[in-house]
């Protein structure tokens, strides 16, 4: 056939217009009564802008090739083309689960009936739960389709006949699949053709780059609506179906029993408890309790890229992180190809700890880690600082290697790490911040909170990278930040239940004496655990002075004669760095001599032992202080606190 016609390029580009425009212009101008459109996929925002053209026409048939419900969404569908920039969607993206488990949403339980006859009647459902907007827009569409002279097919090739009505749109892809779009209008003003590119759908008319072809050339389109009718021919009626999905869609009306909604709410707060189960090597070293530990901290790895596990003292929280180790090694080993590096732990923890984590350990249970002490990080914050420049190439290749070499990175007795201040917090948040981006973090500790809720906040900080949104979109905390803001006030009952949910595993020896209560078996390699059972202590009495007899008023006289000289420095005209100044440093040294005094006392109560040791131990500060005073130099306070660190006293914050 020779056909000499005026072919038009659409792209959807200023230079060539958009396909919405040329199509609305060709219904305006050929006034059909037949109409053809064949589609991979439609939605209400592509079709309602053709609709008034199409209004007057005698028939209209539409062929859709694919599946027009693609992407599912929760318990809901969105009615979508992969890539719109604007989705058609119900209630199912909005629905926030943890609000339903507190009261919210009686609109999930209503069937798509009594949906359907509530708006009907004006009656409008919570903002929170339903986007009227979207209501309408389907109303519109599926009042058109309704019509007699509309009909609605999907096409199946050969597979036409073989589906059964109510599965035509879940039918995944035919072995005949249709990829045409076409856009063909006849009637008493002539005859217009479009092919090419464009879905009916926004993205397609107005917004995708496209490229279609059209023509007003009368033997072209007859050819073309020749080509459409026999594709018809292979499409099986799907009307009444497509009609009932667009609604369903944007009603969210699928029927859910109350039953099913208490699932699906518990799914939601819960779900990320259901994993798949233990290797064998990891269940065979773990009590029951233990196993569950690991299982809920992998998979909190897995979603957040971080746990923390708060299990009381006692229950074996060191061989939970081994286990926790050990098998989230085994989760990134499925899959990967020979030649890719194993899985490298780097285990930060206090240096009376480090015998927990040696190297005997990890071979034995099959874990590549290297230890480092959570005192040695302070010398990887302010390298910058540093004089030498020797020593700070060699600091920075600390860092680089801590941040570059390591998968994983546990810290034991993470409630050291409560103040973001410290070196040794801003050292630790550097490795995980830098090099590998995504670590994984476990941090290990029987007391998550010492002084208030904000040393938890902080150590998830840890975990978040430093970032308040980490969990937006996972669960009930848009923004960390806010939520302990809240708790700290207050103002949310749920806030600090709702962070523990995201990010912490916790039991107690109460919780696990109920699991065994309760039946259920607690052995580890065929060995039962139990419990040492405690006597309840009993008073004893006793008297200070008919123990140390008249020493005891000379002993409290010669204390509180001390003068602390060295807690004191700027009484004695010596500088310090200390930012407090006047009346503010002044009442802070007197409080703290007066904590020191008490210290004494009590270790005098306790025993002649810890009073003898605590005194040798101030006499041995005293001396350095003395001798470094000798060389004309004197300690400041922060230079004590770290030499009482290496007389064997508590490692203070740095």
């Amino acid at each position: 056939m020779t056909i000499d016609a005026n072919i038009l390029p659409i792209a959807n580009e200023p230079t060539t217009g958009s396909m919405r425009r040329h199509l609305m212009g060709a219904l305006a101008r050929i006034q059909p009564g037949d109409v053809r459109i064949a589609t991979a996929y439609l939605t209400p925002d592509g079709f309602l802008d053709l609709r008034p053209g199409m209004e007057g026409a005698d028939s209209v048939r539409l062929l859709l090739g694919e599946r027009p419900f693609l992407n599912r969404r929760g318990p809901g569908d969105v009615l979508a083309q992969p890539g719109d920039q604007e989705e058609l969607q119900g209630p199912a993206e909005s629905v926030d689960w943890y609000t339903f488990l507190e009261g919210g949403y009686p609109w999930l339980l209503l069937t798509h009936q009594e949906r359907g006859e509530l708006l009907s009647r004006g009656v409008t459902p919570e903002a929170a739960a339903f986007d009227l907007s979207a209501w309408e827009r389907v109303t519109v569409l599926a009042d058109f389709l309704r019509k007699d002279n509309v009909e609605v097919r999907r096409f199946l090739g050969s597979d036409k006949g073989r589906i059964p009505p109510e599965k035509v749109l879940d039918h995944r892809s035919p072995r005949n699949r249709l990829h045409a779009k076409a856009y063909l209008f006849s009637g008493e003003n002539g005859r217009y053709a479009a092919v090419g590119s464009s879905n009916l759908t926004k993205s397609g008319l107005s917004e995708n780059s496209e490229l279609n072809l059209a023509s007003y050339d009368a033997d072209l389109a007859a050819h073309l609506e020749g080509w459409f009718d026999e594709k018809w021919e292979q499409g099986q009626d799907c009307k009444e179906l497509f009609i009932q999905r667009l609604e369903e869609c944007v009603l969210f009306g699928r029927r859910y029993t109350p039953w099913q909604v208490m699932l699906k709410s518990l799914h939601a707060a819960y779900g990320r408890f259901l994993e798949a189960g233990l290797s064998e090597e990891v269940m065979g070293r773990l009590a029951g309790f233990q196993q569950q530990a690991v299982q809920r901290c992998v998979a909190l790895l897995r979603r957040h890229w971080g746990a923390m596990l708060c299990d009381s003292v006692g229950l074996g929280k060191t061989y939970e992180g081994l286990g926790i180790l050990r098998e989230f090694a085994n989760l990134r080993s499925e899959g990967r190809q020979s030649g890719v590096a194993s899985t490298r732990a780097l285990i930060v923890c206090p240096a009376q700890l480090q015998d927990n984590w040696n190297s005997d350990r990890f071979a034995e249970w099959g874990i590549i880690a290297t230890t480092i002490t959570m005192e040695s990080l302070p010398g990887l914050a302010d390298i910058d600082e540093e004089q030498s420049a020797v020593r700070r190439q060699q600091l920075r290749a600390e860092l680089k290697r801590f941040q570059d070499q390591y998968d994983v990175i546990l810290v034991d007795e993470s409630h050291n790490f409560r103040n973001p201040r410290t070196k040794r917090y801003r050292a630790l948040m550097d490795i995980i911040r830098g090099g590998k981006p995504d670590k994984r973090v476990v941090l290990l500790t029987a007391t998550p909170i010492n002084n208030s809720v904000w040393d938890l906040y902080h150590q998830l900080m840890l975990i978040t990278r430093g970032d308040d949104t980490w969990y937006a979109g996972r669960g009930p905390i848009p923004n960390l930040r806010d939520a302990f803001q809240s708790i700290e006030k207050g103002e949310s009952d749920s806030g600090l239940l709702d962070a523990m949910m995201l990010s912490l595993v916790r039991r107690t020896r109460h919780d696990i004496r109920s699991m065994q209560e309760a039946g259920e078996s607690m052995e580890v390699n065929g060995q039962p655990l139990r419990f040492p059972e405690h006597e309840i202590p009993k008073a004893v009495d006793y008297s200070l002075q008919g123990l140390y007899g008249n020493i005891y008023h000379d002993i409290i006289d010669a204390i509180e004669h001390l003068k602390f000289a060295v807690y004191r420095l700027d009484e004695y005209g010596v500088e310090t760095d200390e930012k407090r100044t006047g009346a503010q440093l002044r009442q802070r040294n007197a409080n703290f001599v007066g904590i020191m005094r008490t210290i004494l006392l009590k270790r005098m109560e306790s025993s002649l032992a810890a009073i003898t040791t605590t005194v040798r131990s101030l006499v041995d500060y005293l001396n350095l202080f003395l001798a470094r005073l000798e060389r004309g130099r004197v300690l400041t306070p922060k230079q004590a606190y770290k030499l009482r660190a290496v007389l064997g006293g508590s490692l203070p914050d740095q």
